[in-house]
């Protein structure tokens, strides 16, 4: 090895000899790894990718110069980076830019030797050899670019290439020693270490700033270049915080912030004692990017470790530390050789930013969501405890999640006021007090429509869809606003998209199936090329069926897969793809939006998990109409084959949601009455079913060796049942069959749907069952000591009934036909009643809080007293005239009053003491 030259802030290294790495063996390692890849899919971690570069600077020549080492380090690197970023448009040019930039490089190293800055192993990217190579290449390949994209290119290229030299380096320190030793790097372990935290630094840039979105493997189009700045928000000090208060008011009652600015600056806080910040919000609201865009924000700093841990891979059951480490030691295309958290990371390196991506995916099919997350709560208190040092280091925090979730920790973990965000979507918020903060007036389609449009050369002007507020709900959110143009409604037949968000679904499922293996004719040119694609879409729903019958809807593993093949009559299909493939279902699911799932070795794992539930849901509604003709001749076995398909799987609020778009999918696009028949048919049989599984229950499960387990189960199918029965009812009102919608179930006694939901309510944690009881026929049914939040009685008939000691907050029963209705001890609060019959209707000692009874009809709605009292004054306005106060004499009246007047002067003579520490349940 040649003597270095010393140099300011840098060596010179000799080349002792010639650089013989000819552009043909450059160009075979750059397709090795492109092939692999590719192969692999985009979606997968980099070092799948780098696999054909850590093979070809392996195979150099026995001990070449820490120079030669170096100069191939650098190009086989850079090479590697452009094949990541450049469009397959640029390809054929670049290629032509690319030789002429190494042929300039191996002159200057050959004549000048390489220059190696001190920092080569922390900042790759201060190599000139590199700088030089980049900047040749973009100005020989990209002439017209304005200054903002050549920052824009310059910035994707430089994250590739990091991720490249950290992870050929990590993965063969053994080769490039001479240039270890060349820098003088004291300390083997201290030094391995230290390069697992800068790789782990480069992939959390490279993933936010150069890694292909999904839909983008042809285009290279990174997240970072769609991402707009979500806004979150807490609500203001002195305002109710209980999230059931008015919507429209939720958030012009609240701060707002830039989440990313927010975090970021948070951060660098001294403030031990401000640990923690919780983030929430729905599917698709832009959480998991958002942690994504701080990670790779912070990543850029020596100052803070940020460390992404995304909890679907996290085993509660261990320690959490324990956990944390063996998931980033054990992962095939981890940066980490030794534990993260280890005492000599924690001690020696910067402050840790420990952020938590997916609450809610911690919780299983039967686990109440509260009983997780405060398990998760006290094991991170004790983990932060013992990685701060009782207070010595700085340790903070970051956790998202759904709300159902978001809200249980925001109890459990008790973060401050201004701790615990809500993501606020793209939309602007209207309203007089948006006039106090700039922020809830800006809307962000514009903004979001600006860089896509530049990106792949569409017109600047926004398309009506981001503009119509029948697509409101989904260019609010930002996963969906990026579906609807990759599905291409975004500038066509938008109207069909606001109409139904499955459309979208549907239709990048069939794009996915045109392109997948080739050309989209029917020779396709890769695995599966006789696939049809009926067939094609039938092994996709088998695989997110198989996912949430595995308590994920977002990961799958091939044991499921293969119970699942039974369960959606997926033989022919399956044997079909076999047929030109092999029994691998590796090959299938990487044509879809998958990567593969670490938390099972031979698992695959959707891109967004909105995918696995939109396919499960589907999956579900076919099983249901195959099973619907097995009830009238054959019911035990139609309750055998639905507990078998449903047992294991916990429902979830979104996949209701794409179960009933499918289902209204289904109605409004009939061409004759045969097929409404079928959906009222379904309901029917379903009905039936529901009946048994309420009366005799399901088949007992031989797997399940516990009773616990079992009453899990079978709540699970048959809040199914339901699903399947509220989505068919829901859809034919909504489409004016309103005569077929109504769920008759013939209950065998009063209490029948009360003991159905007391049973439900150890269970079913979502509240699905509560939410599946529009167009119920509960006349003359006695509901006792429930808790209803969020229930969904729109439409339903309680005529008679008699509701007694419950709970109802947060939903509605609008439309309902409450005639006769006695609602008795009760707390009713915001509800919709409007629209509703309430004749006769009475309601005793009980409170009515922000209900909204506008348009109801009735003229006999009778209130007791005590009911008037604690309730709020906006009855009084909606009723007027039509209330009725409840009285047993003459004098009642007098006397009620004088009682009331004789509590207030107790009420005023008694001691006060301010509690801020009690919230109502």
């Amino acid at each position: 090895m040649s003597n270095p030259k010393a140099a300011r802030l840098g060596l010179i290294l000799d080349v002792d000899v010639k650089v013989s790495a000819e552009w043909k063996e450059l160009a075979g390692a750059l397709a090795a790894s492109a092939a692999d890849f590719f192969l692999k899919g985009a979606g997968e971690a980099a070092s799948s990718g780098v696999s054909g570069l850590i093979k070809f600077v392996s195979s150099l020549k026995a001990n070449p110069s820490p120079g030669y080492r170096a100069w191939n380090l650098a190009v086989v690197s850079f090479a590697w980076a452009l094949d990541q970023m450049l469009p397959d448009s640029d390809r054929s040019a670049a290629i032509k830019s690319i030789k002429k930039s190494v042929e300039k490089s191996r002159i200057s190293a050959e004549n000048d030797g390489v220059f190696l800055p001190l920092d080569f192993i922390e900042r790759p990217t201060n190599f000139q050899l590199y700088v030089n190579l980049r900047n040749d290449f973009i100005l020989n390949t990209y002439e017209n670019l304005d200054q903002k994209s050549i920052n824009e290119l310059k910035y994707k290229i430089d994250s590739s290439f990091s991720v490249a030299i950290f992870e050929i380096l990590s993965k063969r320190m053994d080769n490039f020693k001479s240039i270890v030793d060349a820098l003088g790097i004291p300390g083997a372990a201290s030094a391995e270490l230290s390069l697992s935290w800068t790789t782990y630094r480069s992939k959390l840039i490279y993933d936010f700033n150069a890694k292909p979105l999904f839909g983008q493997e042809d285009t290279n189009i990174s997240l970072s270049q769609l991402y707009v700045p979500l806004r979150g928000f807490w609500p203001k000090e002195n305002k109710e915080e209980d999230y059931h208060y008015i919507e429209s008011d939720r958030e012009l009652n609240s701060n707002v912030v830039i989440i990313d600015d927010y975090i970021c600056s948070w951060s660098f806080e001294d403030d031990n004692e401000d640990w923690l910040r919780l983030i929430g919000g729905g599917p698709g609201s832009g959480k998991s990017t958002t942690l994504k865009s701080i990670s790779s924000r912070l990543a850029e700093t020596n100052s803070i470790r940020p460390l992404f841990i995304p909890l679907q891979h996290i085993d509660l059951h261990k320690d959490l530390r324990e956990s944390i480490n063996s998931f980033f030691v054990d992962s095939s295309d981890s940066a980490f050789t030794q534990p993260p958290l280890s005492r000599a990371s924690v001690e020696d390196g910067a402050p840790l930013l420990l952020i938590f991506d997916g609450l809610d995916e911690l919780v299983a099919p039967g686990e109440a969501a509260k009983d997780v997350v405060g398990t998760f709560a006290n094991r991170l208190n004790s983990l932060v405890s013992a990685l701060s040092g009782s207070g010595a280091r700085t340790i903070k925090v970051v956790v998202s999640g759904r709300m159902p979730a978001f809200q249980a920790a925001t109890r459990y973990l008790t973060p401050r006021p201004h701790g615990a965000l809500e993501a606020y979507g793209f939309l602007p918020v209207e309203g007089s007090g948006s006039d106090d903060d700039p922020l809830w007036k800006i809307d962000q389609r514009p903004t979001w429509w600006g860089q896509y449009a530049r990106l792949t050369g569409q017109g600047a002007a926004l398309p009506e869809a981001f503009s119509n507020e029948r697509l409101s709900g989904i260019t609010h959110e930002p996963l969906l606003c990026y579906l609807l143009v990759l599905a291409g409604f975004a500038t066509e037949h938008w109207e069909l998209a606001a109409e139904n968000r499955n459309r979208i679904y549907a239709a990048l499922i069939g794009s996915v199936y045109e392109r997948g293996w080739g050309d989209g004719t029917s020779k396709r040119l890769g695995p599966g090329r006789t696939l049809s694609k009926p067939d094609f879409n039938k092994l996709m729903e088998t695989i997110a069926l198989a996912a949430w019958l595995g308590g994920d809807a977002r990961v799958a593993s091939e044991e499921k897969f293969e119970e699942s093949i039974e369960i959606t009559d997926a033989k022919q299909a399956w044997s079909s793809f076999c047929e030109d493939n092999g029994n691998d279902v590796t090959n299938l699911a990487m044509n879809f939006y998958f990567k593969a799932s670490e938390k099972n070795q031979r698992g695959f794992e959707f891109t967004h998990k909105s995918f696995g539930e939109y396919l499960a849901a589907r999956a579900l509604l076919y099983i249901a109409e195959d099973i619907r003709e097995q009830v009238p001749k054959r019911s035990d076995y139609a309750m055998r084959d639905w507990f078998r398909a449903t047992k294991t799987g916990g429902f979830t609020l979104e996949m209701l949601s794409f179960l009933r778009d499918e289902i209204r999918l289904r109605v409004s696009e009939v061409k004759d009455n045969s097929e409404i028949d079928k959906i009222v048919d379904l309901k029917s049989q379903f009905q039936t079913l529901a009946r048994k599984a309420s009366v005799e229950g399901f088949p007992v499960s031989m797997t399940a060796l516990q009773w616990r387990i079992m009453e899990i189960e079978h709540a699970s199918a048959e809040c199914s049942l339901w699903s399947i029965i509220n989505s068919c009812a829901r859809a034919l009102g909504e489409y004016g069959y309103k005569d077929k919608s109504l769920v008759k179930m013939n209950w065998i006694d009063e209490s029948e749907l009360s003991d159905i939901l007391i049973r439900h309510s150890r269970f079913d944690t979502s509240g699905i069952i509560n939410r599946c009881l529009s167009y119920v026929d509960a006349d003359d049914q006695k509901l006792s000591n429930l808790r209803l939040h969020d229930v969904n009685l729109e439409m339903a008939s309680l005529s008679n009934s008699l509701i007694i000691s419950c709970t109802f907050i947060s939903g509605s029963l609008a439309g309902a036909n409450l005639e006769g209705c006695r609602i008795y001890d009760s707390r009713v609060e915001d509800i919709d009643f409007s629209k509703s019959k309430l004749e006769g209707s009475v309601f005793h000692a009980s409170k009515i809080r922000q209900c909204n009874f506008m348009e109801v009809t009735g003229d006999a709605i009778t209130m007791s007293p005590m009911t008037l009292i604690s309730s709020t004054s906006s009855i009084f306005h909606q009723l007027g005239s039509r209330l009725h106060l409840m009285v047993t004499s003459e004098d009642s009246l007098e006397r009620v009053s004088e009682g009331v007047q004789e509590r207030l002067k107790i009420l005023g003579s008694l001691n006060t003491v301010e509690r801020h520490d009690l919230v109502e349940d």
